[in-house]
């Protein structure tokens, strides 16, 4: 699939995509670590699927299960089977009871001809064979000699599961972890269905036409006077021509307004719509691989709003793919919307919403929560398949960092 462009006339509709995503921004000096982990290990779950992503300290994997004075070349590839014995005799991660060995299905080197990396690295793709959705993840770290995190015997943990993220950081004095399955976070329990303009009414003028003609045909002179079934055979063939006719729509004539442009909603259906566009936008944090998120958010954004969210969603979550931060929305809750609805009675409406945004932003076995207060003009219509939004002006975007506001600028957004 085509990665959309990043042409000028994106630029505002970034700058307000931005200001919808920013939410989970953290800065790094709220981090109780200024360097990366030696050893950082994060499972992700993801229906039976679990998944696991090591970056290590190449050199750790390198020293790990072998004789004191060993050689250790660190130029040498290390084969994927002996990444797994060696990590067995560091960690044990057990499903629902069961000690897991798992396969590595990736291996690369980050740091591999980096002039600035100092100590090469190790990202390892794990994958464990579960049967079944684990309901309790257990994970202990057996052995922490040669690890050293800024002076502490530390590793770092992540779980993702159920759009949420828990972390861990691992030591001598807690070294093992357990995770148990729960629930999703109530933003991500499914939503109502939202209210649709009905569909204009279709008089089947031509079936109908074709219809009566069948029905008197057999009555005119020339046929009257046909005996048999031959008599009915001319009748009944148009009225089987006027029920495909019909069931196709050929000849068919609209009553009222097209589909969406003339059956507009009511100021609460207006603002159902909104809290649905606006959740479904969040949940492409959720989403994985780039079709899964386009496809989201397709299925709320116009087309010209559609590659520049599409963009910045991504890139997050590419981020999260790299070793970086892990971004998880917790919570979105929606003000009550001053809706405008259009003057020409169209299947369309401006809201001026308020919203608050509770995310994690969970990193090295840490998390950091931010609470962000939005409010935007939006722009929402009905395009004869669904609602879509269409237009984003920024007006006001605090975080709340431990009860102080920070205002961030606002930006705009395209037109209708």
């Amino acid at each position: 699939m085509r990665r959309p462009g990043r042409s000028r006339r994106h630029t505002l509709a970034r700058l307000a995509a931005a200001c919808l995503l920013l939410a989970l921004a953290v800065p790094a000096a709220a981090h109780p670590h200024t360097m990366a982990p030696p050893v950082d290990l994060t499972l992700s779950v993801r229906g039976r699927e679990v998944q696991g992503v090591l970056v290590v300290d190449k050199w750790q994997v390198a020293t790990w299960a072998q004789p004191p004075g060993a050689r250790v070349d660190l130029a040498l590839d290390i084969p994927p089977e002996e990444i797994v014995r060696r990590l067995a005799t560091r960690c044990e991660i057990m499903l629902d009871g069961t000690v897991m060995v798992p396969t590595v299905t990736k291996v690369t080197e980050p740091s591999k001809g980096a002039i600035e990396a100092m100590v090469p690295t190790l990202r390892v793709v794990l994958a464990f064979p579960a049967a079944s959705v684990p309901r309790e993840i257990r994970v202990q770290w057996k052995d922490f000699e040669g690890i050293f995190w800024e002076g502490k015997p530390e590793v770092a943990l992540q779980v993702e599961a159920q759009g949420h993220v828990d972390t861990k950081q691992l030591s001598p004095a807690e070294p093992e972890f357990r995770w148990h399955q729960r629930p999703p976070p109530a933003f991500r329990e499914p939503l109502p269905a939202l209210p649709q303009p009905p569909s204009p009414v279709r008089l089947p003028l031509l079936a109908l036409a074709l219809g009566l003609l069948g029905a008197l045909l057999p009555l005119l002179p020339p046929l009257r006077r046909t005996q048999g079934g031959r008599r009915w055979l001319p009748g009944l063939a148009l009225l089987l021509a006027a029920v495909l006719l019909g069931r196709a729509g050929v000849g068919s004539l609209a009553l009222g307004a097209p589909a969406g442009s003339g059956l507009q909603p009511t100021a609460a259906q207006a603002r159902q719509v909104t809290t649905s566009l606006l959740t479904n936008i969040y949940r492409a944090f959720d989403a994985e691989g780039e079709k899964a998120i386009y496809d989201l958010l397709a299925a709320s954004v116009d087309r010209r709003l559609l590659d520049s969210l599409y963009a910045d969603v991504w890139e997050s979550l590419v981020l999260r793919e790299q070793g970086g931060a892990v971004c998880r929305v917790a919570e979105v809750r929606l003000d009550e919307g001053r809706v405008t609805l259009a003057p020409d009675g169209s299947a369309a409406f401006d809201v001026e919403q308020g919203w608050q945004v509770r995310g994690t932003v969970s990193h090295w076995g840490h998390s950091h929560e931010r609470l962000t207060s939005l409010r935007a003009r939006l722009s929402v219509r009905h395009d004869g398949a669904a609602w879509r939004l269409c237009a984003v002006q920024m007006l006001a975007h605090e975080r709340i960092d431990e009860g102080k506001p920070v205002t961030l600028p606002a930006a705009g957004s395209g037109g209708r």
